[in-house]
């Protein structure tokens, strides 16, 4: 595993620490904006790259929708975003008094995105007057097409990358469309419904049509959303994922509260982690596994008994989710054997869950530090998830291959696609080849890179704290890993099932490291053969994380390990 770092300077203190932290992120602006970000509330079109013009002209058509009792479909997505959204605008639009109801397509019966299926299914129920999609529809334009020949009008709200074809943006012959890459699904649809809003209450004069301060009821989906999809946490993001996370602390939303006081120790230590590890995976898990539709009642429902049934579900959704993925990682890994020097891995069985596809990509990514796709080979359609390394551009770079695909789309670090059954060979030999000529071996090799080397003797409560000033962590800021050199080893233990952790002592009494004769505890994750080649008084060099752990009460520091290697002895 090869070792880098952001800055060669090293911190002589907080103040020099917090300063590299902030560098390191190359973020615009000062220290203040980025600290105290903007309300959401007073976020700007221009800010995030929507456009007023459109907005109007959708406001009017759903207030005429409104006007005319039209028959209003929510089209959502079944992902942690694209049910968030649906909830925002669904709610919003049901709260204004319109006829609306809302959608979220079966990933096993309707496939991805405004698919045909998903609106046969919407016609023959009732045949809508209006559809609006919800973190989706940007490339959906057979379906979109089909919809206008059905006399439907379609506005489309999104957040993907759309098409490009020689150099220009492709986009569906909607009626409308309102989308942004610099936010998530659920945020474009947080900041329509905003405006509507807004607009809704000043035609109305005196009397207030719909509660104005319902937008900040909204702003823990948006937290959720903003930090489940895995957006650039800076700018307008961040905004969103800072409040977000405030209003989940404080949410009135039965289910969601529920499910912290089943899963959180601490309500007032919630933050991104609680986010991507507890909330996100557990309604993902619904799409993913059975019915998306369940996790948008969770979040909806004011009714306690119905919060837990649902609760139990999501629950044990997401254990069976967890189990599958194991089970299936381990058949991908067996695969893999036959193509680990390629520079692109790809893996592929009819066997494979479509709902867990990312998640088997993304597991081959980690393990491998390669762009990874997985595939579910169907009779008819053979469905694939991709994830890529940083530097690699994979909706572009499958792009390329445009021609032997049915349909592909999604961002620079995760893509999804689809093409014929028949075509697997070539699509595989037409990767691969491109792979080894666009991928170099540079990218591929598994690397830490840390924030810079820091002093054993700033590791402390006050280095947390600047640590935990930097949240909410994701994209583009991820949150800080240090290098430590000559740190000294005063006690080993293993830990767990087989003693498949590691536990150590860092400096001490006798260490030239601690300064008061302190010590820490710091923790290796599969990392428990080390207890066996390591003894007290070993000097290490190590990469890892600080963050206090929280116990019956106490807070305590600890080092959360990424890597160890000892130092020789000269």
């Amino acid at each position: 595993m090869k070792w880098s770092l952001k800055t060669k300077k090293t911190p002589k203190n907080s103040e020099e620490l917090k300063k590299i932290l902030f560098d390191n992120r190359k973020i615009e602006g000062s220290l203040e904006s980025f600290f105290n970000p903007t309300n959401p509330m007073e976020i700007t079109l221009k800010e995030v790259n929507l456009d007023e013009k459109q907005l109007k002209l959708i406001i009017k058509r759903i207030r005429q929708a409104k006007k005319k009792k039209e028959y209003i479909v929510i089209f959502g997505d079944y992902d942690a975003d694209g049910v968030c959204a649906s909830a925002i605008l669904w709610q919003t639009l049901f709260d204004m008094g319109c006829n609306v109801k809302p959608f979220i397509p079966h990933r096993k019966e309707h496939g991805y995105g405004v698919s045909v299926k998903a609106i046969d299914v919407i016609i023959a129920s009732k045949k809508p007057d209006l559809i609006i999609t919800v973190d989706n529809g940007i490339v959906a334009h057979e379906s979109v097409q089909y919809l206008k020949s059905l006399g439907v009008d379609v506005i489309v709200t999104d957040h993907h990358q759309p098409e490009v074809e020689k150099g220009k943006f492709i986009f569906p012959k909607a009626d409308f469309i309102f989308y942004s890459t610099k936010l998530c699904g659920a945020t474009v649809a947080w900041m329509l419904a905003r405006e509507l809003i807004r607009v809704e209450n000043e035609k109305a004069g005196s009397s207030q049509v719909v509660d104005k301060n319902l937008p900040k009821t909204f702003l823990d989906l948006c937290g959720i959303a903003t930090i489940a999809d895995q957006v650039q946490l800076f700018g307008a993001n961040r905004s969103f994922a800072k409040y977000g996370i405030e209003a989940v602390k404080k949410t009135k939303r039965i289910g969601l509260r529920l499910l912290l006081e089943k899963t959180v120790r601490d309500l007032e230590g919630i933050n991104s982690d609680t986010i991507g590890f507890v909330i996100g995976p557990r309604i993902n898990a619904m799409g993913r596994m059975a019915d998306g539709i369940i996790a948008l009642r969770f979040l909806c429902t004011k009714n306690r008994a119905q919060a837990e049934k649902l609760l139990h579900v999501l629950i044990e959704t997401n254990e069976q989710r967890k189990s599958l993925t194991y089970e299936l990682v381990a058949h991908a890994e067996k695969q893999i054997e036959f193509i680990k020097d390629e520079h692109i891995l790809i893996v592929y069985s009819d066997h494979y869950n479509e709902g867990i596809l990312g998640l088997i990509a993304g597991a081959i990514l980690e393990r491998h530090s390669k762009p990874a796709i997985a595939i579910s080979m169907g009779e008819d359609f053979a469905k694939a998830s991709a994830r890529s390394v940083p530097g690699v551009n994979i909706v572009e770079f499958l792009r390329e291959i445009r021609d032997d695909l049915l349909e592909v789309g999604g961002h620079p670090l995760a893509a999804g696609f689809g093409f014929e059954p028949s075509k697997l060979e070539v699509i595989k030999s037409r990767l691969f080849e491109l792979a080894r000529e666009e991928i170099s071996k540079d990218l591929l090799i598994k690397q830490i890179e840390s924030e810079c080397v820091l002093p054993f003797e700033l590791a402390g409560d006050e280095t947390v704290e600047i640590i935990n000033s930097f949240e909410p962590f994701g994209q583009g800021n991820s949150g800080p890993m240090f290098e430590m050199r000559d740190v000294e080893v005063s006690e080993i233990a293993s830990m767990g099932k087989e003693g498949a952790h590691l536990r150590v002592m860092l400096g001490g009494s006798n260490s030239k490291n601690s300064k008061d004769g302190s010590s820490i505890k710091a923790i290796g994750w599969r990392m428990g053969k080390l207890s066996e080649e390591l003894n007290p008084g070993d000097k290490i060099n190590i990469v890892g994380s600080l963050e206090f752990n929280f116990w019956n009460g106490r807070r305590s520091l600890q080092i959360i390990l990424k890597d160890v290697v000892v130092c020789k002895i000269t």
